[in-house]
């Protein structure tokens, strides 16, 4: 888990915690790496794992759960590896 966000949901305004995962660089994101990042998650008491990489492998991709944290997958540009 590389960072957290906080956010307020429903009538009662109860605040809730989001875990967020940047994945490599370079290769794909495997399961291993979301496996890991979504326990981390449950352990800090979030609601949902954001992650976030420039590429995810076949078995990732059907990767939506772990135990009570739903995972959202955000695909990053890769025009967002460059510099400048």
């Amino acid at each position: 888990m590389c960072s957290e966000g906080k956010y307020l949901e429903g009538d009662a305004k109860s605040e809730k915690r989001a875990a967020i995962f940047i994945g490599p660089g370079v290769r794909n994101c495997v399961p291993t790496r979301l496996v890991a990042a979504a326990r981390e998650a449950g352990d800090a008491a979030s609601t949902w794992l954001i992650t976030c990489a420039f590429n995810y492998d076949a078995h990732s991709a059907e990767f939506n759960k772990l135990g009570r944290i739903p995972v959202l997958k955000a695909r990053m540009n890769a025009d967002l590896a460059y510099g400048g």
